[in-house]
């Protein structure tokens, strides 16, 4: 009895010892997680701490996806390796040798040496480094913008015939305009001085018989036929305006060309620099002269047609019929310099052909209209040194009239008499506030038009 309750008490000491073992570890681990709880919160409390005094942190920026550049099958075209021996170039390089004015004349309307005196004049604003193997030298790259310009023919087709890539004519083409407007403007298309107004207004008086004339302008409206794709793919582009002055011998003194809106139509020659110039009395015109004894001095003008407004130094026909002999007198006289500005455009839209179908974007149609203009007065102002038969302006490519006042038409109307479309198109009625009161011409056009009448009773007699 002894013995059992003995083993009883033992047993129940030994639960007791291990139950006070296993409360003993679940204290320990309490005491472990406590310090873990109590070691986690202190590291989130630093790790805010300090966030809170760091500078901010810019932006993650997107990551950008490396497009992969295809590897060229070659370095060069194999097609543009015959390029030295069968390209179009090669033919002009040898009659550049040879001194073939004629073979010249007929590709780019130039003689060698004035091809030699443009290579020369824009080889300051064309550089390349000769890293490629076969580079286009400067001469090249104006043979290809003169033959564009010269025939009119795409840049896809020239490239072929020149063994270049149409990419490479592209830029060839934007790249030499640019230079040659640099090289030739300050030159061959300044804002005329004084002195050069005089000399314009000289030779309009010896040759048209209109006094105190300093040139002839006009504004035309440019159709530009834009490719149907890049940005003007679903849309018309801007159109452009072109107002213009021009001397006795067919020459472009002053040049505005610029894109505007199709609802200021109105206001394309007041809102140009050339027409704000004028309007403003800001062109540094000679000063006015009497055209006979007694009369009040008459200023120096323009004579434009009827689009324009009427201004003391811009003079326009005088409409209505059943005119008096005087007013016929003077838009006889009237009629004969507008016709010089007329010749300007043709002669210039005939020996540039590229003008008959401008398809490029505005920018561009831009570049080449204003290359073509200083390019006409260049090679207009160094005709006088090439043989008759290689003259830009033959005697006869203009329009001529007799002592009667029948008019010949030039050669130039037959060249452009097959264009399927007209580049110019004239400018609607330019509109002009009234407020100042030199904006009146009228009297300045009734002493030219009383000097005429009295210059053709002088001459009948």
């Amino acid at each position: 009895m002894d013995m059992k309750i003995v083993e009883t008490n033992m047993e129940s000491e030994r639960q007791r010892i291990i139950l006070e073992l296993e409360l003993l570890n679940i204290e320990k681990q309490l005491a472990i997680l406590k310090s873990l709880q109590r070691r986690c919160k202190d590291k989130k409390e630093r790790a805010a701490r300090k966030r809170r005094l760091a500078p901010p942190k810019p932006p993650r920026k997107k990551k950008i996806e490396k497009i992969r550049k295809r590897l060229r099958r070659w370095s060069m075209n194999p097609e543009r390796l015959a390029r030295p021996g069968e390209g179009e170039y090669c033919f002009v390089s040898k009659a550049l040798t040879d001194k073939d004015n004629e073979k010249l004349f007929e590709y780019f309307h130039m003689t060698a040496d004035t091809f030699l005196d443009l290579v020369g004049r824009i080889h300051p604003f064309i550089r390349h480094q000769s890293t490629h193997i076969m580079p286009i030298d400067i001469r090249q790259r104006l043979a290809i913008t003169l033959r564009i310009l010269a025939t009119g023919g795409m840049q896809k087709s020239v490239a072929e015939a020149y063994k270049l890539g149409p990419s490479t004519v592209h830029c060839i083409v934007a790249e030499v305009c640019k230079a040659l407007w640099t090289a030739l403007q300050p030159d061959f298309l300044p804002c005329p001085s004084a002195e050069i107004w005089k000399v314009i207004q000289s030779d309009f008086w010896q040759q048209w018989s209109f006094p105190n004339c300093v040139g002839s302008l006009d504004g035309k409206l440019v159709n530009v036929k834009t490719p149907k794709r890049g940005q003007f793919k679903n849309k018309l582009p801007p159109p452009l305006a072109l107002v213009a002055t021009c001397d006795a011998k067919y020459r472009f003194t002053m040049v505005n060309v610029e894109t505007f809106q199709p609802e200021n139509d109105g206001d394309i020659f007041m809102s140009s620099t050339l027409g704000s110039q004028l309007l403003d009395g800001k062109l540094d015109l000679p000063p006015p002269v009497s055209l006979s004894e007694n009369e009040a001095p008459t200023p120096s003008v323009f004579v434009a047609d009827a689009s324009f407004p009427l201004h003391n130094n811009c003079m326009r026909p005088i409409q209505g019929i059943n005119l008096s002999m005087e007013k016929q007198a003077y838009n006889f006289q009237h009629s004969r310099v507008m016709r010089v500005m007329e010749n300007t455009f043709g002669i210039l839209v005939a020996r540039w052909r590229v003008l008959s179908r401008l398809e490029y974007g505005p920018d561009k149609c831009i570049s080449i209209l204003k290359t073509a203009i200083v390019l006409h007065n260049f090679l207009a102002c160094t005709d006088d040194s090439n043989p008759p038969g290689l003259k830009y302006i033959p005697a006869d490519f203009a329009d001529t009239s007799d002592a009667l006042g029948s008019i010949q038409p030039g050669q130039w109307r037959t060249i452009v008499a097959g264009d399927t479309t007209n580049i110019f198109d004239p400018l609607g009625p330019q509109r002009l506030p009234r407020t100042p009161s030199r904006w009146d011409g009228a009297s300045v056009r009734n002493r030219l038009m009383k000097f005429f009448h009295s210059f053709n009773e002088d001459f009948s007699l």
